[in-house]
C-alpha cells in the first residue's frame, strides 16, 4: 500500500474528518425518513427537509471519499470507490432526467415517501441543484481514484463549489430564490454546507498538485496563501452579514455600514498581511540557521575524512608488518618445496627389449627401486606412470619412442612409487642407436614437478584464504557470495551479507600493540565461527573488517538474530596475556535479492548500513536501506568527475623505462596513466580506475591510451630514436569489449606504428576468466604481430598447465614478491621458482618494482631478463623521457653502463 509522507498525513485526516461528517449527515437524513422524525431529516430547525436520495448520495460520495485517501494503491479500494462516486453521479443523473424531460422514474420513491405528500408533486425527490451537486462531484471522485490529471478533478470540484455556494450564501442573506427553485426543488442549507465541506476534501486528497499545491508547498507562497486566503474568503462574508445585520436593527445607516466595512476590512487585512510578514521573516531566518547548521556539518565531514585518511595510512604499515609475518610463517614450507625443485634428473636406460639397465641415484628416489633390484625387470614394473588428470594408465613411453623411432615427451604425469605414492613428472624418453643405426635400446630421463605443482597449490590457497586467521579472504569470499546468489535467485530464497567492523580497534592495537590485536583477531574469528552454520562463511575483509555470508536466510528476522547473536559474542571479555580486553563491533547487513542480485551490490549495501551502524552509537547492527548509500554518492562524485577530466582533457601519460640485465639499455617502456587535474595535483589510477571500470568510462580512457602510446612511439621512431615496444595495460573491461581488436588494429592504421613496436600488458586475473574466449583473443592479438605478456604474475592461481596454454611472450613479476627478496629468503625462493618457470615456458621474465641496488643483484644471478622500477627511474612525462633516455642512447651505450653503476641514486 502507498504510504503517505509526512506532510500530505493532515491533509488526508482533514479529508478523512471530512468524510465522516458527510456521512453522519446522510445517515441521520436516512434514520430520520425512515423512522419519521422530522429533526433529523432538517438537522437546523426551521430548515427545509433534506430527501431520502440526497441522504444516500451523501453516504456514497462520503465512503468513495474514505476509501480515496485511506487506502491509496489499493486496487479493491479503488474499485469501491469508483463504484461509490459512479453510484452517486448516477443518482444525480437519473433526478436531472427526470426534471429536464418531465418525467417520473419514482427514484425518489425507492426507499421512502413524504409522511404528509400534500402539495408536492414529487415528495421524495431531491432538488436540481443536489442532483447537479452529485453529477459533478461523483465525476470528481471518480476520477481521483483514477488517478486522473489534476486539471480535470479540481475543475469539476470547482464548479460544484460555485453551484453549493449559491444556496449557502441565498441562506446567509434571506435570498430564497438562491436556493429555492419552483418545480427544480429546493436546496436544504445542512445539504448545501455538506456538500461544501465534500468538496474541500476532495480538493485536500491531492495536496501537493495542480492549484492545492500553490497552497500547501513550503515557500513564500505557499505560506502566503495559507495565511490570506481564508481570510479573503470569509472577512468580506463575515463583515458583509455583520454591516448587513447591523442594518436590519437599526444600529447604523447604510453610509456608516459601508464606512465600518470599509475600516474592518482594512484593519483584518493589515493584520493578516503583517502576521503573514512576520512568518516569512522567520522562515527566512530559520533557512539562515539551517545553512549555518549545513556548514558546521561539512567541516565536521571533511574533519571525519581527514582522520579516514589518516586511519588509511596507519592500515597499510600494518599491512606491511603482517606481510612480513606471512612471509615468516610460509618460510619452513617453502624450503622444502625449493629444497624438491633443486633434485637433479632422473635417467632410466633400457635395452631393446624394454628391459631396465641403469637408474641414477635421483631415479632410484622417485621410483623406490634401487638399481640392482630393479636391473633385468621390465621398464613397465620400475616406471608406472598414470594420467595427472583422469587417473588412466599412459602408453609406455620407451616402446613408443623405439617403435616410433622419435623422442616421446609426457607432461602433466603422476610417478607411482614401489611403495604406492605418487609423484607429478615431467619425462622424455628417446631411442638409442649403435654404429649402424640399429635401435639398441631408449634411454628415460624424468624430472619432479611436484615443487611446482605444491607450490601452485599453496599460492592457489593463500591467495583465497587470510594469513591471520585461516579465514576466506575476499577472493574466496566473492566466489561463495556468487555461488549463494545464483542458489537465492534460482530457487526464489534470500541469502544475508553481514559486513563487520571492530569498534575502536585500534585503540587496542595502540595501547596493548599488534601482536595482542593479532591474538585478539584470531580470537574473534574463533567466535564468529562458532556463530553461524557450516553451510555459512566467515571471511575478513582485512584490518578489523570480517563478512560474513548467511546462505538460504528465512527472512531478515533470521538475519538480525544471527547478527544480535555476534554482538552478543564477540562482547564477552577477552584474556590474553594477563589482559582483559572488551570489544564490540558495528554490522550493516543486506539481502539478496532485495539489496542486489550480484556480489558488488551486495557487499557494497552491507558496507553502507554498516557505517550507518557506526553513526548510529556503534555495537549495533542495521539492514541497508537506499537512503544510507552514501559511499555510492561518493563513487557517483568520483565519476562525475572523471568525466570532465576527460572533458578537459586532464590526462597525461608517463612512461617508465624498462632495463635489459644482460646488456644494461634501455629496450622498451611501459605507458602509466596520471590524472593530473587543473590545481596539479595528481590523482593515482588505484582511486579511478575502479571507478571507470563500473561506470565503463575504461573504454575511452583506454582508447586515449592506446591512440596517444602509438603516436608518441611513433614520433619516437620518426625523430630518429631506435624503435623499441611501448607496453600498454590494458583493463578487464576493455578487454571484453567486443571492438577491442577492431580497435587495437584501427589505432595501429592511424598512428603509423609497427605493431612488434607495442606490447599489450594483461594481468594474471583477467587470464583466469572465460579461458577459452581469453586465450582465442589472445591469439587473434598475437596473430597481429603484437607482444603479450601478463602482469602482476604471482597475485593469481594460474596452475602450470594452463600457462603452457596462453601465447604470452613476457611474465612480469609483482612487485610485491620483488621488495624484499633481498632480505627474506621465502620471498626469493619464489621469485627464483617464478624465473625457473619462465624458463621452463621459454618465455620472458621482467621484474617490476626494483628500487634497490641488492634486489637488482638478485635478479641478475637468477637469471632475471628484464627489470623495471625506481632504482633506474620513475615514471617520466614523454619530454623528460626522450631527453633523459633516448637522446643519450643515441650517442652510445655509455650510459647505460653508467646506469648500472649509478642507479641507485636516481
Amino acid at each position: 500500500m502507498h504510504q503517505p509522507d509526512r506532510e500530505q498525513n493532515p491533509y488526508d485526516s482533514y479529508a478523512q474528518i471530512v468524510s465522516i461528517i458527510a456521512a453522519m449527515v446522510g445517515l441521520s437524513i436516512i434514520i430520520g425518513w425512515m423512522s419519521g422524525t422530522r429533526v433529523l431529516t432538517s438537522l437546523i430547525p426551521g430548515s427545509w427537509t433534506m430527501k431520502f436520495n440526497s441522504g444516500a448520495g451523501m453516504i456514497l460520495l462520503s465512503i468513495s471519499l474514505y476509501l480515496i485517501v485511506s487506502y491509496r494503491g489499493r486496487r479493491w479500494a479503488v474499485l469501491a470507490a469508483s463504484a461509490a462516486a459512479l453510484s452517486s453521479a448516477a443518482l444525480g443523473a437519473l433526478t436531472l432526467f427526470e426534471y429536464a424531460a418531465s418525467v417520473d422514474f419514482g427514484i425518489d420513491q425507492f426507499f421512502a415517501r413524504e409522511a404528509d405528500p400534500s402539495g408536492v408533486h414529487h415528495p421524495g425527490r431531491m432538488a436540481a441543484i443536489a442532483a447537479t451537486l452529485f453529477v459533478l462531484m461523483g465525476g470528481a471522485q471518480w476520477l481521483l481514484a483514477r488517478n486522473a490529471r489534476s486539471r480535470w478533478v479540481e475543475g469539476l470540484t470547482l464548479v460544484a463549489m460555485f453551484n453549493a455556494m449559491v444556496p449557502a450564501i441565498g441562506y446567509l442573506y434571506g435570498k430564497a430564490s438562491l436556493y429555492h427553485i419552483p418545480y427544480y426543488g429546493t436546496m436544504a442549507l445542512p445539504s448545501a454546507l455538506a456538500m461544501l465541506m465534500l468538496c474541500t476534501g476532495i480538493l485536500a486528497a491531492r495536496p501537493h498538485s495542480g492549484l492545492m499545491a500553490l497552497i500547501t508547498n513550503r515557500n513564500a507562497g505557499g505560506v502566503t496563501a495559507r495565511r490570506l486566503l481564508p481570510g479573503a474568503i470569509l472577512v468580506p462574508l463575515v463583515l458583509d452579514r455583520l454591516q448587513y445585520w447591523g442594518q436590519q436593527v437599526g444600529w447604523f445607516d447604510a453610509t456608516l455600514g459601508s464606512v465600518l466595512f470599509t475600516l474592518s476590512t482594512i484593519v483584518l487585512f493589515t493584520i493578516l498581511v503583517g502576521w503573514t510578514a512576520f512568518l516569512l521573516t522567520r522562515i527566512d531566518l530559520q533557512r539562515d540557521h539551517a545553512e549555518a547548521a549545513l556548514q558546521d556539518s561539512l567541516r565536521d565531514q571533511e574533519q571525519h575524512v581527514q582522520a579516514l585518511s589518516d586511519a588509511n595510512a596507519r592500515l597499510h604499515n600494518e599491512i606491511a608488518v603482517r606481510r612480513q609475518a606471512e612471509d615468516s610463517l610460509f618460510h619452513e614450507h617453502e624450503r622444502s618445496e625449493v629444497t624438491l625443485n633443486s633434485i637433479g634428473d632422473g635417467v632410466i636406460t633400457t635395452d631393446a627389449h624394454g628391459d631396465v639397465r641403469y637408474l641414477n641415484p635421483a631415479a632410484e628416489r622417485m621410483t623406490g627401486w634401487s638399481n640392482a633390484e630393479a636391473s633385468g625387470k621390465p621398464i613397465g614394473d620400475v616406471f608406472c606412470i598414470i594420467d595427472a588428470i583422469s587417473r588412466q594408465p599412459l602408453e609406455r613411453p620407451v616402446e613408443e619412442a623405439m617403435q616410433q623411432n622419435a623422442v616421446r615427451v609426457v607432461t602433466d604425469c603422476l610417478l607411482v612409487n614401489r611403495d604406492g605414492s605418487e609423484l607429478a613428472i615431467n619425462d622424455s624418453c628417446a631411442p638409442m642407436r649403435d654404429r649402424e643405426g640399429r635401435i639398441i635400446g631408449a634411454v628415460l630421463v624424468f624430472h619432479d614437478v611436484s615443487a611446482m605443482r605444491d607450490m601452485s597449490q599453496r599460492m592457489a590457497y593463500l591467495a583465497q584464504h587470510d594469513y591471520l586467521t585461516g579465514l576466506p579472504n575476499r577472493f574466496l569470499l566473492n566466489d561463495r557470495l556468487a555461488q549463494a546468489i545464483a542458489l537465492a535467485l534460482r530457487h526464489g530464497k534470500r541469502a544475508a551479507l553481514m559486513f563487520l567492523d571492530l569498534d575502536r580497534f585500534k585503540h587496542v592495537n595502540d595501547t596493548l600493540g599488534h601482536v595482542i590485536g593479532d591474538l585478539l583477531l584470531k580470537q574473534i574469528a574463533a567466535r564468529l565461527k562458532d556463530c553461524v552454520r557450516e553451510c555459512d562463511t566467515v571471511s575478513r575483509q582485512g584490518g578489523d573488517e570480517f563478512v560474513i555470508l548467511l546462505q538460504e536466510v528465512a527472512d531478515t528476522i533470521g538475519a538480525a538474530r544471527v547478527a544480535a547473536h555476534i554482538l552478543e559474542a564477540i562482547g564477552k571479555p577477552y584474556f590474553i596475556d594477563d589482559h582483559e580486553i572488551h570489544i564490540s563491533g558495528s554490522i550493516g547487513i543486506s539481502i539478496c535479492p532485495e539489496d542486489g542480485e550480484d556480489s558488488e551490490t551486495i557487499i557494497k549495501h552491507a558496507d553502507a548500513a554498516m557505517y550507518q551502524a557506526k553513526a548510529e552509537g556503534r555495537n549495533n547492527y542495521q539492514f541497508f536501506t537506499r537512503n544510507i548509500s552514501e559511499r555510492a554518492i561518493k563513487r557517483f562524485a568520483m565519476e562525475g568527475n572523471l568525466r570532465r577530466a576527460i572533458a578537459r582533457d586532464e590526462s597525461a601519460l608517463y612512461y617508465q623505462p624498462k632495463i635489459e640485465i644482460a646488456t644494461g639499455r634501455v629496450i622498451g617502456a611501459e605507458a602509466l596513466l596520471r590524472w593530473q587535474l587543473q590545481s596539479s595535483e595528481i590523482i593515482s589510477p588505484a582511486q579511478f580506475i575502479p571507478v571507470a571500470e563500473e561506470s565503463g568510462l575504461i573504454i575511452p580512457i583506454g582508447e586515449w591510451v592506446l591512440r596517444q602510446a602509438c603516436r608518441q612511439n611513433r614520433a619516437w621512431q620518426e625523430a630518429g630514436y631506435p624503435a623499441m615496444p611501448v607496453a600498454v595495460n590494458v583493463s578487464a573491461v576493455q578487454f571484453r569489449d567486443k571492438h577491442f581488436l577492431e580497435l587495437v588494429s584501427r589505432v595501429l592504421q592511424e598512428t603509423g606504428l609497427d605493431p612488434s613496436n607495442l606490447e599489450l600488458e594483461l594481468t594474471e586475473s583477467v587470464t583466469m576468466q572465460e579461458v577459452d574466449t581469453t586465450i582465442g583473443l589472445m591469439r587473434s592479438i598475437k596473430d597481429m604481430g603484437i607482444s603479450l605478456s601478463i602482469d602482476d604474475f604471482g597475485t593469481g592461481y594460474s596452475s602450470f598447465s594452463y600457462l603452457r596454454r596462453l601465447p604470452i611472450d613476457t611474465l612480469k613479476i609483482d612487485k610485491s614478491f620483488v621488495q624484499d627478496i633481498a632480505t627474506d629468503p621465502d620471498g626469493a625462493a619464489i621469485v627464483s621458482a617464478i624465473i625457473s618457470m619462465a624458463k621452463i615456458l621459454k618465455q620472458k621474465v621482467i621484474a617490476e618494482g626494483v628500487e634497490t641496488p641488492a634486489q637488482y643483484e638478485f635478479l641478475r644471478q637468477q637469471g632475471c631478463d628484464q627489470i623495471q622500477g625506481y632504482y633506474f627511474s620513475e615514471p617520466l612525462p614523454a619530454e623528460e623521457f626522450e631527453a633523459r633516455f633516448l637522446r643519450e642512447q643515441v650517442a652510445g651505450m655509455a650510459q647505460a653502463e653508467r646506469l648500472i653503476g649509478g642507479g641507485a641514486r636516481h
